[in-house]
């Protein structure tokens, strides 16, 4: 498991780059989210390494990599961050220039980048949709919906679909691996979080965006982002939540309104351009897309 809060020793030696190959950024919060811990499980696995949390501003020397979320505004000193598909909270978000920057997750994102006066290719994609080329799961049915709140979420969500057999409700609290499971076991994903919508479709399961309020943050821009990365004329559904108990049309438009893109040319991409894999598992997994 990576060290969320590193001692002061370690502190010292991050300040001035004597690990920076070991230094990511994630949000970690005293309760797990999935999403936000998919990051350091990506970097563990693909660069062999443990992961060490990391804040920018601390270091004179060296840098810190940033890969899943919406996190840039957390960029608050220039040229010590290396960007690996990370991307903007709100249209409007400001941070400070990477050092370098690999991937974005979409083009949202890098317009933004560029709004800025910061150099960003045209290479999109979440890295969360790596998950199921490192962490297969069993890929059988149990389920015709799962509902994957935000956690914010969560407690609204219990409460509506309370006594639904027919529904499965998936925390985020639990470990990426652990959601994926859950996730891929089902037959259609209606999810407010946005890593329930990517991990859906990196395992192949149809998914569309629920909207239960309006307090989580940002514009809802990473919504947007994602979804160009795969097609400029891309468009997630979306269904708002009704006040009350659901209703049978409700559920039958989410059974039929899911979006499966094709995740391979992203997961290609996202695969060529990361910085800290290692070059034979780089090889592997391109090998295992071009089969």
């Amino acid at each position: 498991m990576p060290i969320a809060y590193p001692s002061r020793a370690c502190r010292i030696r991050q300040k001035f780059g004597f690990q920076a190959s070991r230094n990511l950024y994630w949000s970690c919060r005293d309760e797990m989210n999935f999403g936000d811990w998919a990051g350091p499980l990506l970097f563990e696995e693909m660069s062999g390494r443990q992961a060490i949390f990391c804040m920018p501003r601390r270091l004179v020397r060296g840098y810190v990599t940033f890969t899943v979320g919406s996190i840039l505004h957390w960029i608050t000193v220039p040229d010590r961050v290396d960007v690996w598909g990370s991307g903007i909270i709100s249209a409007d978000t400001r941070f400070e220039r990477p050092r370098h920057t690999h991937a974005v997750r979409g083009p949202r994102t890098r317009a933004r980048m560029l709004e800025l006066g910061y150099d960003c290719p045209e290479t999109y994609g979440d890295p969360a949709l790596l998950l199921p080329l490192l962490f297969p799961v069993d890929g059988q049915k149990t389920c015709e919906l799962g509902i994957v709140p935000h956690f914010v979420d969560f407690d609204i969500a219990r409460t509506l679909f309370a006594g639904r057999s027919d529904v499965k409700l998936i925390n985020v609290r639990a470990s990426p691996v652990e959601v994926a499971r859950e996730i891929a076991s089902c037959r259609r994903i209606a999810s407010s979080s946005l890593h329930g919508i990517i991990v859906a479709h990196a395992y192949g399961v149809p998914a569309m965006r629920l909207v239960f309020s309006e307090r989580i943050k940002g514009d809802g821009v990473k919504f947007a982002d994602y979804a160009e990365a795969f097609s400029a004329t891309a468009d997630l559904p979306m269904l708002a939540v009704p006040e009350g108990p659901p209703e049978a049309l409700f559920f039958e438009r989410m059974m039929d309104g899911g979006w499966l893109p094709q995740a391979g040319p992203l997961q290609e991409k996202l695969i060529e351009s990361c910085p800290f894999a290692r070059d034979d598992l780089r090889r592997s997994l391109l090998d295992r897309l071009a089969g």
